[in-house]
């Protein structure tokens, strides 16, 4: 049998293949539709169906009736750094400055919360479950996070209040847009 040989094991398996994706395609449309179309958004079982329609009314109404993700980590540093590459240079020079002036304490705060998070991963790993130590240790990662995330807001608040007023309206449309950019993201919801 030469290299180029039709092999009659390929299209069985091609079609197996695309029923395979077929199915899992109808599965996630119909979580989908029932997650949009259902439950918490309106339709009770026994309802009459929705139509598709009515379901991209729902689906935006939803959309627009969430608060803007403006509580998600890094939102304001990601605002931070695109707000930076719209000033001039020596306007940049300056607020980078300010952020230098506290990046050591804040990697410091932080190294402190990944080392509380080490232990309390060691303990969770050790038999028998310590409970004492395990109280310990969760005590101990709330304080640091608590401390590196204070580090963090005064950061910003001297990063903000070195803005002019021109540049916080800028940084406020960034905060928005950043906020914005990951709204349809699988893992945000």
């Amino acid at each position: 049998m030469s290299d180029n040989a039709p092999r009659p094991w390929v299209m069985p398996l091609l079609v197996v293949s695309l029923a395979l994706n077929l199915l899992v395609a109808g599965a996630i449309g119909a979580m989908l539709y029932h997650h949009f179309a259902g439950g918490a958004y309106g339709m009770r079982p026994g309802a009459a169906p929705m139509s598709i329609r009515e379901m991209r009314q729902r689906m935006a109404a939803m959309r627009h009736d969430r608060p803007a993700r403006l509580g998600r980590p890094g939102l304001m540093l990601i605002a931070s750094w695109r707000l930076l590459r719209e000033l001039p240079r020596e306007r940049r020079k300056a607020l980078r400055q300010v952020i230098r002036q506290r990046r050591g304490e804040i990697r410091r705060a932080y190294a402190k919360v990944a080392g509380a998070r080490a232990r309390l991963a060691q303990i969770l790993a050790g038999d028998p479950f310590d409970e004492a130590a395990y109280a310990g240790a969760m005590k101990t990662l709330r304080e640091a996070d608590t401390a590196a995330r204070a580090k963090a807001v005064a950061l910003a608040d001297a990063f903000i209040r070195a803005l002019t007023p021109e540049e916080r309206r800028l940084y406020a449309r960034e905060i928005r847009k950043a906020a914005e950019r990951r709204r349809g993201r699988w893992r945000e919801r």
